[in-house]
């Protein structure tokens, strides 16, 4: 993609150290092959192996040469999975994954990353209908070529020597799918502890950085609650409540950034006939907190709604067409402070699925 920044609102000169032309060309190529068998009746053995391996290329400004990044990734993982007679669900996997760099801008290359990513989970179904669920896993989330290396339009200081996140998450549910109206419920509560988070803060000249949190903590819960699909009219709603927390011994405050409190969908779609059907998604979310990069107070982003409206088509066997409104009441809001949110805008598409 290209972005350009102008010295104001005549877009004719591009002269300030605030203007620029960024060109970024990215991809991504690989490939993953999945095995499933069923030993038995009530058990079931799977296997995945995936590759993959990102180029990012990246121009600052017009005229400057490009500048190239590459990594590539491997990821194995295992699960067995079986149901008791007295109907217990139990599986227990993992995963092993490594990222390598390949190259990067012609600069010395960092060791590779490895990560074994163990999982458990346990389900049970009472009589009454109710679904119970535990389940206790540990996620590795290595950073991206972007988070090391780019300097996000001259805004970002490079870190190259960014360490991978790690997590170990426990999450403990209930469903039911027969409620009275045909309405399905799923209720959870989490808990995660994570060391290396990466966040951006306020680093050195006014700009950001990506860094490494020492430890870190997240809990909350989430409900969802969802009608029957095949009616005419069928709606869902789902709360979420997160509260993430910096635990590192050299912390100035226990908020982590870009991370809300609170997170509202509802979302309903109706069928307007055999063929045509209107869809309408609306969302809020609040306590986003933010460290201004000059002054470095801490504050807190305004809450914002958007609605989201689509008109869906289906023309054929597997072909549709959609036209639709993001951001309906032109909305003005931020998910990153210092970055607003694009305004009212129309798209049209065609989708075909085979």
């Amino acid at each position: 993609n290209v972005l350009d920044a102008y010295d104001d609102a005549s877009y004719a000169a591009q002269t300030k150290n605030s203007s620029f032309h960024s060109t970024y060309d990215d991809y991504s190529a690989g490939g993953s092959l999945r095995l499933d068998a069923a030993p038995a009746e009530r058990h079931r053995l799977s296997a995945l192996a995936q590759y993959k391996a990102d180029t990012h290329r990246e121009q600052d400004t017009a005229g400057a040469a490009w500048e190239s990044y590459q990594a590539e990734s491997y990821s194995l993982a295992l699960e067995d999975s079986f149901r008791t007679a007295i109907g217990l669900e139990l599986a227990a996997g993992a995963g092993y994954e490594i990222q390598r760099p390949r190259y990067a801008a012609g600069n010395a290359l960092r060791p590779a990353q490895t990560a074994l990513d163990p999982r458990l989970a346990a389900g049970y179904g009472l009589p009454d209908g109710t679904k119970l669920r535990l389940a206790a896993a540990v996620k590795t989330r290595f950073p991206a070529l972007k988070e090391l290396f780019s300097g996000y339009l001259d805004r970002n200081l490079p870190n190259p020597d960014l360490r991978r996140e790690r997590a170990v998450n426990y999450e403990l549910g209930a469903s039911r799918s027969d409620l009275p109206g045909g309405l399905a419920a799923d209720a959870s509560a989490f808990y995660s502890d994570l060391t290396d988070l990466i966040v951006s803060r306020p680093a050195a000249a006014g700009k950001q950085q990506n860094q490494n949190v020492g430890k870190a903590r997240y809990m909350g819960g989430e409900l969802r609650l969802e009608s029957p699909r095949e009616e005419p009219v069928s709606i869902d709603f789902s709360y979420a409540y997160l509260d993430a927390r910096d635990l590192s011994p050299n912390r100035t405050s226990a908020r982590l950034p870009d991370r809300p409190a609170h997170a509202v969908h509802a979302g309903g779609l109706g069928r307007l006939g055999r063929r045509l059907s209107l869809r309408a998604d609306a969302r809020w979310y609040s306590g986003r907190h933010y460290q201004d990069p000059d002054t470095l107070a801490w504050g807190v982003l305004a809450d914002y709604w958007t609605t989201d409206v689509k008109l869906t088509w289906a023309a054929a066997a597997g072909l549709s067409a959609d036209v639709g409104v993001r951001n309906v009441f032109d909305r003005n809001y931020e998910t990153a402070y210092g970055y607003p949110r694009a305004g009212r805008a129309a798209f049209a598409g065609l989708r075909y699925e085979f």
